[in-house]
């Protein structure tokens, strides 16, 4: 901080205040979400078996855990560092720009922190801090100079390690590549943007080499689909055309009309002035051209090679360059007028009301489901039946004061989901009910069909039945039926 000039800490400052409003949100609403949930509970990692043992080290180290206990829950201090993490990113890449086009660009850095889509890994109260650091690493490894052709070996290790903490991190490399190509097309030529676009291929391709033949072959387990290619054949072509499906379509789920409105001006206005600056340069037609491969080169960076896996990995979190769009107009604005645009702020206010939105669904969906969850702890201490062994199936139905806002949405509808499975199990468990038999889907999956067949062959008694859940009691063991009843049960 001290060697910064003044204007540069007050960017950092900028991007800190940016990062936290735009987090603050999900720190509001205080809540464990998806894996968090159970992760309170039993305290596993749980990543390395993924290729992701940086996260486990991290969130050990940043938890104070140990083996024995895993990691431990330290509240929304993670998320609080995950702000900090995005905001020195966005830092990092500004003064990247600077350094080697002579202008900073605050508002295309600050794409780096908003994105909606990454809201998702940020709700995640134990991943987020290794989520923000792989995001991190490379990004500082895509600002890091030239000091040979594949760039420096310090870039490559960053590159590894951001794979290490989080696969999908590693494809922003490839939308940064795009807005560099997008910058150096002002004034160098075609031969010179291609020699750049080979360096960058070059670093993301070592790196995901080296990484896929050490820390892949170690530590991800042979069993998961994210090791395994599609085939090469007629199911696999069927499996490719599926993973390429699913990731258009989580990328459409952000444009409800209101936001193609207001993106379709914001698109209007930045190709303007750049078809206007075009047609006064002598090198229109390279001008006009590499918008163009920046386009296919950031519809790339959402998926990265992860559209080749057996797994469909395609998810709102998996996408960590998805908000990259804006930042490619903002860059074409940028070229052609060389100034600060107020259009480049309509971005930013939508990405700020979908934070705002998303923190309300998430916090009054799990107010919803732990004021049912209480109701069912106290049906089982009525009846004095709290301490035998009790399973849980089922699903909460959608909390009625977020129905406007999921059904205008289809992003936070997909990005939120009320308790069910093993994590309305766990919401059960912090209730006081520690005789629930907490399980994971697989266990669950296995079990069930006993399950199913000694309550739908019994006359069980019947604690409770209602709308939003059903208790029932049978040789000496409690079933919740969450969302239904044991006649749709059975």
């Amino acid at each position: 901080m001290i060697k910064l000039s003044e204007l540069e800490q007050k960017q950092l400052l900028g991007f800190g205040l940016l990062a936290l409003l735009f987090i603050f949100p999900i720190i509001q609403a205080n809540i464990t979400f998806a894996d968090d949930t159970t992760r309170v509970i039993v305290g596993y990692p749980g990543w390395a078996f993924l290729g992701r043992p940086l996260a486990t080290l991290s969130s050990i180290f940043l938890s104070l855990g140990w083996v024995e206990k895993g990691i431990l829950d330290i509240g929304a201090l993670g998320q609080f560092l995950a702000a900090a993490l995005l905001a020195l990113s966005a830092f990092q890449f500004n003064q990247y720009i600077k350094r080697d086009f002579g202008h900073s660009i605050f508002w295309l850095s600050a794409i780096l922190i908003i994105n909606p889509y990454f809201l998702y890994n940020l709700s995640y109260r134990f991943d987020a801090f290794a989520m923000s650091l792989g995001l991190f690493c490379t990004v500082y490894a895509f600002c890091l100079p030239h000091k040979n052709r594949i760039g420096s070996v310090k870039s490559i290790l960053l590159l590894i390690a951001a794979l290490s903490l989080y696969q999908s991190d590693f494809n922003l490399f490839i939308a940064l590549a795009a807005i560099e190509l997008l910058l150096l097309s002002a004034d160098k030529k075609l031969p010179q943007l291609l020699q750049q676009l080979v360096i960058r291929a070059t670093q993301y391709c070592i790196a995901l080499i080296i990484y896929y033949l050490t820390i892949a072959k170690i530590f991800m387990a042979s069993n998961h689909g994210r090791n395994h290619m599609i085939s090469f054949d007629a199911e696999g072509w069927k499996n490719l055309i599926a993973n390429i499906n699913a990731y258009a379509s989580r990328f459409m789920d952000f444009f409800s009309a209101p936001i193609c409105i207001l993106l379709g001006l914001f698109t209007i206005i930045c190709l303007f002035h750049y078809l206007r600056y075009c047609r006064k340069q002598k090198n229109k037609w390279l001008l006009l051209l590499t918008p163009l491969i920046a386009v296919l080169m950031y519809l790339l960076s959402l998926s990265g090679p992860m559209f080749l896996l057996a797994e469909n990995n395609a998810m709102y979190r998996t996408m960590a360059s998805f908000y990259m769009f804006v930042a490619l107009l903002i860059t074409l604005s940028f070229i052609a007028r060389k100034q600060f645009s107020y259009a480049w702020l309509i971005p930013v206010y939508i990405a700020f009301s979908i934070s705002y939105q998303h923190g309300i669904v998430l916090k009054t969906q799990r107010d919803y489901d732990n004021s049912v969850m209480d109701m069912i702890e106290k049906d089982l201490l009525d009846a004095k039946l709290d301490t035998l062994p009790t399973y849980a199936w089922g699903s909460l139905e959608r909390a009625p004061r977020t129905k406007n806002i999921i059904h205008s949405n289809h992003f936070i509808r997909g990005a939120t989901s009320p308790a069910s499975g093993w994590a309305a199990r766990a919401l059960l468990v912090a209730t006081g009910l520690e005789s629930i038999v907490f399980q994971w889907p697989d266990e669950y999956d296995a079990y069930e069909p006993t399950l199913r067949q000694d309550y739908c062959s019994a006359t069980p008694v019947t604690l409770a039945e209602n709308s939003r859940y059903s208790i029932y009691h049978s040789n000496n063991t409690n079933l919740i039926l969450l969302g239904t009843d044991l006649k749709r049960y059975c």
